[in-house]
């Protein structure tokens, strides 16, 4: 059984590295309702080029062994999009 508790200790630990950085610009984690089971890490980097650096140090590698046994990610890079008269793009 995947532990949230664990889960949210892991992922606070990588916020606060990746937040030293000072490249990382925001990020929130969500959590589904209803019994879900899943969260989604929403991250603002000022670059594509800063998260790759981040994510390819030895320490970043050293905390994906705290995440609970049976944990998934799917991670996608986006950019903002622009809809006219909605919202704002790059």
């Amino acid at each position: 059984m995947l532990s949230f508790g664990h889960l949210v200790a892991a992922w606070t630990a990588d916020a606060e590295y990746m937040k030293k950085s000072g490249n990382l610009l925001s990020v929130q984690l969500y959590r589904g309702i209803g019994g879900s089971r899943l969260f989604t890490n929403v991250a603002v980097w000022r670059s594509t080029e800063h998260l790759r650096a981040a994510l390819g140090t030895p320490e970043f590698a050293s905390h994906l062994a705290s995440y609970p046994a049976g944990t998934v990610a799917y991670p996608h890079l986006y950019q903002k999009f622009a809809v006219e008269g909605i919202c704002e793009g790059e």
